[in-house]
């Protein structure tokens, strides 16, 4: 039985780094059950953990990180731009309709 430190180092040459490995562990339904803890840190077989690996779905060939589209939604950026409506009070420099400074550094 080992820890997953020890299987990356020694037994997993397949797996890109040890963040890979404990992120599998937490976000991948397959990844095998430890079978005993030695202080807090988790023990699996490597014969197990060597089976996940070698049966883990990979991506296709010749596909990237930049072929999905982007996780999670995009902070939206405020526009300055526009009619004086669209410009918040807090943002608009007194005396001149129609404009805008995101810090009002007016007088």
């Amino acid at each position: 039985m080992v820890g997953l430190r020890e299987a990356f180092e020694n037994h997993l040459p397949g797996i890109a780094s040890l963040d890979a490995l404990r992120t599998a562990r937490h976000t991948d339904p397959t990844f095998p059950k430890y079978v005993a803890k030695r202080g807090s840190a988790f023990l699996y077989r490597v014969g197990d953990l060597k089976k996940w690996a070698r049966n883990r779905p990979r991506a296709a060939s010749g596909t990237t990180d930049l072929d999905r589209p982007p996780r999670g939604r995009r902070r939206r950026e405020t526009v300055l731009s526009g009619s004086a409506d669209t410009i918040p009070l807090a943002w608009r420099t007194p005396g001149t309709p129609g404009t805008a400074q995101k810090w009002n550094t007016a007088p």
